[in-house]
């Protein structure tokens, strides 16, 4: 599958936190959202720099150990 784009994940996680923050009236900074999207060793790192992304959730990516460990050196 083709990950989303990190404009469109920015927008979105933002979207989402300003949701909750209001929901549940708390501050943004007290809203914490994980990208599980398509995250390898080449994008990890596009998407932990995006100010709205607060983590990673990797699916596939942690089925194979190589990759899995791309993604850790990715994120260090």
């Amino acid at each position: 599958s083709n990950p989303a784009t990190v404009e469109i994940v920015e927008e979105i996680h933002a979207l989402c936190k300003n949701h909750l923050a209001n929901y549940w009236e708390l501050p943004t900074d007290r809203c914490h959202i994980l990208y599980g999207g398509s995250v390898n060793g080449g994008n990890a790192l596009n998407y932990l720099n995006l100010p709205a992304v607060d983590g990673l959730l990797v699916g596939a990516g942690s089925l194979d150990v190589q990759s899995f460990i791309e993604i850790i050196h990715e994120a260090e």
